[in-house]
């Protein structure tokens, strides 16, 4: 599974949020359902954690090569706004990394693994890091 940020946008509210959109890709050749995701954000430069990523329910269908756009926010606190304000220079660098919780189903000459059947053989997780664009570099 491939990732890629489209957005981050800063919402106002009383309590700091980032909304994030990234564009899962699959790039293998196995149907997948996605269930369930969580991770965390971290700066770029320094790899330090500004936000979990808590359990976000879902249910996303990715055939083989399609890719579909997720949407979350994450809370900030201020302890973590200072710390990052102090450090920032010019455009702030985000890692977002992402575990993937799922079903993974074959293609076959019939069509694609009934569901059930997939879900007999096990539940699947995959690994996702997404790099915001440094605007400078690209």
């Amino acid at each position: 599974m491939l990732g890629e940020l489209i957005d981050v946008i800063a919402a106002q509210s009383l309590i700091p949020r980032l909304r994030f959109t990234i564009r899962l890709k699959n790039e293998r050749n196995d149907y997948w359902r996605i269930y369930a995701f969580k991770g965390n954000v971290r700066l770029h430069e320094t790899s330090y954690t500004i936000a979990d990523i808590n359990g976000e329910f879902v249910v996303i269908d990715l055939r083989p090569r399609e890719d579909h756009n997720l949407s979350f926010e994450v809370e900030l606190d201020y302890r973590k706004l200072d710390f990052i304000e102090k450090r920032r220079k010019g455009d702030l660098r985000l890692n977002c990394y992402l575990n993937l919780l799922g079903v993974k189903m074959q293609e076959r000459g019939t069509g694609v693994q009934p569901l059930s059947e997939a879900i007999q053989q096990g539940f699947s997780s995959d690994s996702v890091l997404v790099k915001s664009v440094n605007k400078q570099n690209a």
